[in-house]
């Protein structure tokens, strides 16, 4: 069924938007944003609609010819008005690169300065030659007098961008979030969110939110390391909690690009500030390019002792071993080899679909129910029990109605701040009624957003066959483990589970299927590891088949 959107939908959305941050950030809007949102309810709907027009496309400038919208009855009445305002420019200056984004190859070369090119030459040698020429900006009539167009300019992004923080908790989400919510691909989660759970309580906090999303940016556009450094590391007093995360991870990010310019003593330095999971290791393997290999070895094995995340752990292991003997210590003894359970699984012809389809295909038996689930069956059955825990309603996690999931999922705090409410769904494991809760989880919230849930991979008899067969004790090792890093470990899980009714007691085993010279992951081999030292039923089917 296709869903007609109304056709001002955007304009009932950006007012929708104006209403949500005048209720719930009257305090922190500063006079001059009391004084747009006054301008803009006293438009007409005709320049109310251009004006939200402008914020969408984002582009500045743009060519009036392309505002043409059957749902705006008067354009250039509506573009009046918002010039009046001084909300859009009618007459920007363009620079020569603008320029050239914005006219036709035909219009430069009726320019008066453009007598030296002839018809046959191409756009790209125009853009050339405008680009050598000494920097210059002129208005578009200027540029091209004999251009039939306007161009115009809207001048008020970094408001529209402030109130979209405010709105979103981030910038990089935008309007389309409406239009998606509106033709039903996505429902979200309701969250109560009261003055005391908004993210932003003074208005510094929304500049501070502002200036990390500005580093980002500036980090990826290739600015100097250094200089960033020296901002990031600057004392800004009290953030709150969730800004001190993501400084952390900017700080990280930092780290990265002075690895990349090969800058070792900056990332170095960088490394040494931050607390962000995975800088230990990113910090020996530098020191190893400094050849710092005491202070590595040292890294390393201080990091060892400690908590750390089982990716970063095993690759400090590896690092270990290969700095002992750099610095005269004792190799550390390798690992035991990880015993699998492991088989051949032989197909009678090669795959025509993919390899984990025709296994599970070749496995299934009338007494043995096999299921392609890889990570959304264990990780479905992880957010149905744990998801009201997932959207509780903390400081800092939730900014807006239109989020997946909280702001700080990912976060090494996240298990922290929740920590009572976590132990009550896994103490719930310890009794009979997680099975309840589960499915009726399923029933009451389907189809709504969770960021482990990952509906047409989960019907109920999945479930309910799950639930009967896993025992209770076995999902509670795995959930604490995906507790322990959950943007690391709801991944890498088997691709196959099995169901097995042929005796009495009814068994389960993860298959993991791997084709011709395919092999574990680091991410497979350690859930492999704890399933051997827990005693969970997992096997890795290696598949054959004839050569054509």
């Amino acid at each position: 069924m296709t869903i007609q959107l109304p056709p001002l939908y955007y304009l009932t959305h950006f007012a929708s938007v104006i209403d949500w941050i005048t209720a719930r950030y009257n305090d922190l809007l500063r006079p001059d944003d009391h004084h747009f949102i006054t301008q803009f309810k006293q438009l007409s709907a005709d320049a109310q609609a251009l004006l939200v027009r402008f914020v969408i496309r984002r582009q500045e400038p743009l060519r009036w010819s392309s505002f043409t919208y059957a749902e705006i009855k008067n354009t250039a009445l509506a573009l009046k008005q918002l010039v009046a305002l001084d909300l859009v420019d009618n007459n920007p200056m363009l620079t020569a690169d603008q320029l050239i984004r914005l006219a036709k190859k035909e219009e430069l070369l009726a320019a008066p300065w453009a007598h030296a090119f002839s018809k046959s030459t191409a756009k790209s040698v125009i853009a050339d030659w405008l680009m050598s020429e000494p920097s210059q900006t002129q208005s578009w009539s200027d540029w091209l007098p004999n251009a039939d167009d306007q161009i115009v300019m809207f001048k008020d992004h970094a408001r529209m961008d402030r109130f979209r923080l405010l709105f979103f908790g981030n910038l990089y989400q935008d309007w389309s979030e409406f239009v998606v919510t509106d033709l039903g691909h996505q429902r979200y989660e309701y969250v109560p969110l009261d003055m005391s759970s908004r993210p932003f309580q003074h208005e510094r906090d929304v500049t501070l939110a502002h200036w990390l999303y500005d580093i980002s940016i500036r980090t990826q556009q290739g600015e100097d390391p250094a200089l960033l450094f020296d901002e990031l590391t600057h004392d800004i007093g009290d953030i709150p909690e969730f800004m001190v995360a993501r400084r952390q991870k900017r700080l990280f990010q930092l780290g990265a690009a002075a690895e990349r310019i090969q800058n070792w003593p900056l990332a170095l330095s960088i490394y040494e500030t931050t607390n962000y999971p995975g800088k230990t290791y990113r910090a020996v393997r530098v020191c190893e390019k400094l050849t710092y290999f005491e202070q590595a070895y040292r890294l390393a094995n201080d990091a060892l002792s400690g908590v750390l995340r089982d990716d970063e752990r095993q690759q400090l292991k590896r690092a270990l071993r290969r700095l002992a003997k750099k610095v005269g210590q004792t190799v550390p003894a390798k690992p035991s080899p990880l015993i699998i359970n492991e088989a051949i699984l032989e197909l009678s012809a090669a795959p025509s679909r993919c390899v984990e389809l025709s296994a599970c295909e070749a496995l299934t038996t009338e007494a043995r129910s096999v299921h392609y689930v890889e990570n959304t069956l264990l990780c479905g059955l992880f957010g149905l029990l744990f998801w009201e825990v997932i959207f509780a309603p903390i400081p800092g996690a939730f900014f807006n109605p239109y989020q997946r999931g909280p702001a700080d999922l990912f976060h090494p705090d996240f298990v922290i701040r929740r920590r009572s409410q976590i132990n009550k769904r896994l103490e719930q494991l310890d009794s009979n009624d997680y099975s309840d809760q589960i499915l009726n989880t399923w029933h009451q919230k389907h189809g709504l957003q969770n960021p482990f849930v990952i509906w047409p991979a989960l019907n109920e008899e999945l479930l309910q066959k799950a639930l009967s067969v896993i025992p209770a004790q076995h999902l509670k090792l795995i959930f604490q483990r995906m507790l322990d890093d959950l943007r690391h470990h709801t991944s890498g899980l088997p691709d196959l589970i099995a169901f097995d009714t042929s005796s009495e007691e009814a068994r389960y085993q993860m298959i993991e299927v791997k084709g011709p010279n395919d092999r574990l992951q680091d991410n497979q081999v350690r859930w492999f590891e704890f399933f051997a030292h827990y005693g969970i039923p997992a096997q890795v089917l290696h598949a054959q088949w004839p050569s054509p």
